[in-house]
């Protein structure tokens, strides 16, 4: 949510020396675009079925954080046999409440021009990182330059459009469906989505296990990015 392929950055060396390795921009991001009108986490679980299709990639192991997580979900729930693999990082079969509380208020807020991109990006921080990262002047300064310089900035329209995708998104009555082997990623501090909605994922597929950092929070996969 919010970010375009560049989040990635850290985490393509080290995946590219096994795997081939295919970044891409959800709807409404980067270099994507956004057809007029509403849309789902599970258009968008369907926009990756289809990039497989045109790089004729018959199975892949996916990897999703956050909303990206939900993607993957629903493209192993809508598509099992693309999936090799599936690995969840710091998302869940739902939303919290107060995160949906926290991110529609920051969206709006930018939509509607109360607050500047600036104001929202710290705000991000200030919701997807740890403690320990805060307490560090090094990585203090990483993340306010931000974590790749090339990143595109989604419009605030397309920005609540992508965080409204997910409010009816609910599968916990579904996750049993799930058969690809699965890793749950949480960090220990997360706010948005606290370590139970780990739990839950992973008590509700039968092939996953739960890796959790400690000391990281939503961010995990970059605040951890060498585990």
């Amino acid at each position: 949510y919010s970010s375009d392929h560049t989040a990635w950055s850290p985490l393509v060396p080290a995946f590219s020396k096994k795997y081939r390795t295919i970044l891409m921009d959800n709807r409404g991001v980067g270099q994507t675009v956004a057809p007029e009108g509403p849309f789902t986490i599970e258009d968008m679980a369907d926009d990756v079925k289809c990039l497989l299709d045109v790089l004729k990639i018959a199975k892949a192991h996916v990897i999703g954080v956050s909303m990206g997580g939900r993607i993957a979900q629903a493209l192993a729930l809508r598509h099992p046999d693309r999936v090799k693999g599936l690995v969840l990082c710091s998302t869940g079969a739902r939303t919290p409440a107060r995160t949906r509380f926290a991110l529609t208020t920051m969206a709006e807020g930018l939509a509607d021009g109360k607050i500047s991109n600036e104001y929202y990006d710290k705000m991000m921080l200030a919701w997807t990182f740890s403690d320990r990262s805060f307490a560090n002047p090094g990585i203090l300064k990483m993340m306010l330059s931000g974590v790749s310089a090339e990143r595109v900035r989604p419009k605030p329209a397309d920005l609540l459009r992508q965080l409204q995708s997910g409010q009816d998104f609910d599968t916990r009555a579904l996750l049993g469906q799930v058969k690809a082997p699965t890793l749950v990623i949480f960090g220990s501090d997360d706010i948005l989505f606290p370590l139970d909605y780990g739990r839950e994922l992973a008590a509700g597929i039968a092939s996953a296990r739960l890796v959790v950092f400690e000391g990281a929070a939503h961010a995990a996969y970059l605040e951890a990015a060498e585990k």
